[in-house]
């Protein structure tokens, strides 16, 4: 016996919202200080494009992802995933199958020890600050400020002092506006701690990210040294592929297209 496209779909629909119940059900004694509402959409449309849109038109807030990929292939993270961080209205939390996330997750919650922002002065790193404060004032976390500057060129022995000089004096300006930075009423309730590295941003993001065992990277998804360059750029990204942690990728909310709706949202038939 074979079910009609209209059959097929309402079985679908059923099934998803059956599922979506059931995943609501196992949160529901999440100890939380107020109560969580939460509502189950079942639409139809190609996954990234359809997240993005509903996002925009329903004025979300974050958009919260888990990726499949293994970290340490650190090859192609799940398209989907990289696709919505890439177009969304809004920030986008991504989450990964690690034993550190895992183990953060107690009586079904989660906690952010070290939180961990990639700081480049530009807006949208503001913007990542901005959530990493927000986010250890709630998890009561560690806040690790970072600037990367960019590497050396190469020069020769009559230049090494100058040179030396130079960035010495970079690292110091850098400090300082690392410290400028972080609102004073931060340190009521986070342990702040600022570091300046040289060299490739997303290698020295990520590698602090493993020595400090980092549990949530904060990024701006554009800016002057973690920006969008070539197809989604070659820092932000490789820092959502590899990171071995959870990564906060910070976007502008952008407003609903004027007279959009969401036409192709279908609930299961009662």
């Amino acid at each position: 016996m074979s079910l009609s496209g209209a059959s097929c779909r309402i079985w679908r629909f059923r099934r998803a919202e059956r599922l979506l119940a059931e995943l609501i059900a196992k949160q529901a004694d999440v100890d939380v200080a107020t109560a969580i509402t939460c509502e189950g959409l079942m639409v139809e449309g190609e996954t990234a494009t359809t997240i993005t849109r509903l996002a925009a038109e329903l004025r979300i807030d974050l958009i919260v992802m888990h990726s499949r990929r293994a970290p340490r292939s650190a090859t192609l993270l799940n398209s989907t995933a990289e696709a919505v961080s890439r177009t969304a209205p809004c920030p986008v939390l991504i989450t990964h199958a690690e034993m550190r996330d895992r183990a953060l997750v107690s009586a079904g919650g989660i906690n952010f020890r070290r939180i961990l922002v990639a700081y480049d002065f530009s807006g949208d790193s503001e913007l990542a600050l901005t959530h990493g404060i927000s986010l250890a004032q709630e998890f009561q976390s560690e806040l690790h400020l970072m600037h990367v500057l960019a590497p050396n060129p190469q020069t020769g022995p009559s230049e090494l002092g100058m040179v030396t000089e130079n960035t010495e004096n970079a690292f110091q300006i850098a400090a300082t506006r690392l410290t400028n930075a972080v609102p004073a009423e931060t340190h009521l309730w986070s342990e702040v701690k600022q570091v300046v590295s040289q060299g490739l941003p997303y290698r020295e993001v990520l590698a602090y990210a493993r020595e400090n065992n980092i549990d949530l990277i904060c990024v701006g998804a554009s800016g002057a040294g973690f920006g969008l360059w070539a197809l989604f750029g070659s820092n932000a990204d490789r820092i959502l592929r590899q990171a071995q942690c959870s990564v906060l990728i910070a976007r502008p909310l952008r407003p609903v297209a004027p007279g959009a709706a969401v036409a192709e949202t279908c609930r299961a038939a009662s």
